[in-house]
């Protein structure tokens, strides 16, 4: 099982906003002094667009929700 580190926004938020959002972002993911700090760190730093993100996140809650379901894990 991977972890991973992402910025997520309101849904609904204005599309101009949240490209401007996602162009700075991935502008700084391409620094790399920033890179290098983080990789030091222990951090793999692959530069994902918002669209990427949301298929992941997506991609993820569809196997989670089978392992939930399975493991018929519930909140009490």
């Amino acid at each position: 099982m991977d972890s991973w580190v992402g910025l997520l926004a309101p849904a609904g938020m204005d599309t101009q906003a949240r490209a401007r959002l996602d162009a700075h972002l991935n502008h700084i993911l391409r620094d790399p002094a920033f890179v290098r700090q983080l990789n030091e760190r222990g951090f793999d730093v692959p530069a994902v667009d918002a669209a990427a993100l949301a298929g992941q996140v997506k991609e993820e809650r569809g196997l989670y929700r089978q392992v939930i379901d399975k493991a018929n894990i519930r909140l009490d």
